[in-house]
């Protein structure tokens, strides 16, 4: 957790509240529980930020937007906001084509471990999987390819946009990732 430790717990640049993203996560999966339908994403990879962008939508919770890199193997870092309150209108057609699904997993860690110690002898049903090995996915829905025009389709969305991308990058600074060896 090497950048989110740096990370103040709310970061408010006018009116984009960016925070970590388990902060995130966090949220969406509180929001799933009284919204379990109805999800969709659009996933870019951030070329100058080494990172990848995810634009996560749903018509009553809004848009939100994730941005996170790989630290190591073992750990992804990683910020976000709440970009808009309800889907912007023209958003939904610049979604390119529908690449697979997308799922955020909440994991009980204790029962998670104790059930790698017991190998079921026949594959699990998805109620076993979560009852029995505490691994249950409380959203998930299509995932879209997104290009750049996605953060256009209003100046209110662009410019929240790049609040996140700057406490982003401030974290990959903060992280070492932008600086050259020597």
């Amino acid at each position: 957790m090497r950048g989110e430790e740096h990370l103040s717990p709310n970061v408010l640049v006018g009116d984009v509240n960016v925070r970590t993203r388990e902060e995130i996560l966090r949220e969406l999966i509180a929001i799933a529980e009284e919204y379990p339908t109805g999800w969709r994403a659009a996933t870019r990879r951030d070329h100058p930020h080494f990172g990848e962008e995810y634009y996560i939508l749903h018509p009553k919770a809004g848009v939100y937007e994730v941005k996170e890199y790989q630290v190591n193997p073992f750990h992804i870092s990683g910020v976000g906001a709440q970009l808009a309150s309800s889907v912007p209108s023209g958003l939904s057609r610049l979604l390119e084509e529908e690449r697979g699904i997308f799922g955020i997993l909440e994991i009980d860690l204790r029962r998670f471990l104790k059930a790698l110690g017991e190998i079921p002898e026949q594959p699990l049903t998805h109620l076993e999987l979560t009852e029995e090995i505490g691994i249950r996915m409380p959203l998930q829905g299509p995932s879209h390819g997104a290009s750049s025009a996605i953060r256009s389709v209003d100046s209110s969305l662009n410019r929240k946009c790049k609040v996140v991308d700057e406490e982003f990058r401030k974290l990959l600074e903060r992280d070492g990732i932008t600086r050259a060896y020597r």
